[in-house]
Parts: C-alpha cells; sequence; structure tokens
C-alpha cells in the first residue's frame, strides 16, 4: 500500500523555514512498516529563495501566487498515487505511530474513511491516550493533520470558493460523512504538536 503525504507550504521567513523542516524530520520518524510513501509539497506562492523544498520532496509542485490552502491541497491531491492520503500542514510534529493507528482504526470499521488526532500545543507532551470514537467527536476534527482514504475524498476535492482562512476543511469532512456516506473516527491514541 502506498501512503501520499500532502503538504502545502507559503514560506515567508526562516521561521516558517525552521517549521516546515522539524514538519520533514517528524514525518520521517513514522513507523512506515511495509508502506510506500511519496512527500509532495505545493509550495503555494512563497517568494524565490526556499528552493530547498524540493530536495525533501518526492513530487515538488510551486505556485506563481498564494491561491490558498484548498487549491493547494487540490493541486496535491491531484498529482498523488497514494490509496491512502495525509493531509498536512507544514507546522506540526507527530508521533511516530499516527499510520499504525490509522491502520487499526481502518480495518476496525472499514466504512471508516478519515481518521483525526489529538491536537496539542507545539511543545507540549503528545501525552497518548487508549481511545477511539468512530463517530461523535466530529468538533475534534482537524483539517491540519488527518489521513483519508482516495476512496473517501469527494468529488470536487476541496472547494477552492471558500479562500484564505475559509471553512474549507469542515466542508470537505461534512461531504465525506453526509454526501460520500463515509464515517469519521477520532482518536488519542496518536497525537499532533501544532503551532497554530
Amino acid at each position: 500500500m502506498k501512503v501520499s503525504i500532502v503538504i502545502p507550504v507559503y514560506i515567508l521567513n526562516q521561521e516558517l523555514v525552521d517549521l516546515t523542516y522539524a514538519t520533514f524530520k517528524s514525518l520521517e520518524q513514522t513507523d512506515w512498516g511495509d508502506y510506500n510513501v511519496e512527500l509532495i509539497v505545493v509550495d503555494d506562492g512563497s517568494p524565490d529563495g526556499y528552493d530547498f523544498l524540493k530536495s525533501y520532496s518526492d513530487v515538488y509542485i510551486r505556485g506563481r501566487t498564494n491561491h490558498g490552502f484548498p487549491w493547494a491541497v487540490n493541486k496535491g491531491i491531484q498529482v498523488s498515487s497514494g490509496e491512502l492520503l495525509l493531509i498536512s500542514n507544514n507546522d506540526i510534529k507527530v508521533s511516530p505511530n499516527w499510520l499504525k493507528v490509522a491502520k487499526e482504526i481502518f480495518a476496525q470499521d472499514d466504512k471508516v474513511g478519515m481518521v483525526h488526532y489529538k491536537m496539542v500545543g507545539y511543545d507540549e507532551d503528545f501525552a497518548l491516550g487508549e481511545d477511539i470514537w468512530i463517530e461523535g467527536k466530529e468538533k475534534w476534527y482537524s483539517g491540519s493533520f488527518f489521513a483519508i482514504k482516495r476512496e473517501a475524498l469527494p468529488e470536487g476535492l476541496y472547494d477552492e470558493n471558500y479562500g484564505l482562512g475559509g471553512f474549507d476543511d469542515w466542508d470537505l469532512q461534512h461531504r465525506v460523512r453526509h454526501i460520500n456516506g463515509w464515517k469519521g473516527a477520532y482518536t488519542n491514541r496518536a497525537a499532533y504538536q501544532h503551532k497554530d
């Protein structure tokens, strides 16, 4: 099985370079097992000078101007080839077991189309638990870091009409569950730190 990691970036300063680098290094610690992985970085119009992103990615896409998160994620999904996709911000660090936990949840109920993880502050402990909720914790879902089956993706992917800072992630999750008929899961058995 193949996992496609889609990370949109918009780099303006050294802090964002450092956060992005920390995200890449964190994802490298994942227990990949027998999975193949491709890292797709979509540079959403960062000023020149951030070509280092190419060296970390299997696929690098660069937009000329900043079109926003939905556009960047859609571009990454469109070129991805994995059966499982990970949508990730570039200011996160993850617990290395996120993929193992996702596999277990997907195996537990084949109608689960996406898995969301506990989010903590960037410098907080992961403080992992033992809980999995299949449905019922939708208000805890986040678009910052989650796994989704390719077959659960809604038609049209992210709605790009929301613009910058919109509710595009909530809309996508709503369509996955209520239009496509998939379930969502939330767990504290894996987690991610988010700079926000």
